[in-house]
């Protein structure tokens, strides 16, 4: 994620965290929780060849992208979800990769947030 992305970022953390009356560092400690466990829940599940376990957690996850607008990560699942839902396994795994390689850029950027309050 470019500095050109960071901006709106972390206006949709602030935005979420004042709508739910918390602060912007609990927010993103709990999406880079959830998103965390979420990916690596997809991935135990593909890695026991099960198509619609991956697809109900890939589901879930969206949820922080969601929350925080963040459209390149949201594409990514909606990606991996149709390759589970055609139960193209290895399409699967190659598209989560390229999704934690760039949920990882978002968990870096929201870091560094917390990091500078």
């Amino acid at each position: 994620m470019s500095d050109a992305g960071r901006p709106s970022l972390l206006a949709s953390l602030a935005a979420v965290a004042e709508a739910l009356g918390s602060d912007p560092a609990t927010v993103a400690e709990s999406l880079i929780e959830d998103l965390d466990g979420g990916l690596s829940e997809v991935r135990r599940a593909l890695d026991r060849g099960d198509a619609r376990a991956s697809l109900r957690a890939a589901h879930a996850a969206r949820n922080g992208a969601l929350l925080i607008g963040d459209t390149r990560l949201l594409r990514l699942l909606g990606e991996l979800e149709g390759a589970l839902r055609a139960q193209d396994l290895a399409a699967a795994g190659a598209k989560l990769e390229e999704l934690r390689s760039g949920w990882a850029q978002v968990r870096r950027v929201l870091r560094r947030a917390n990091r500078s309050r």
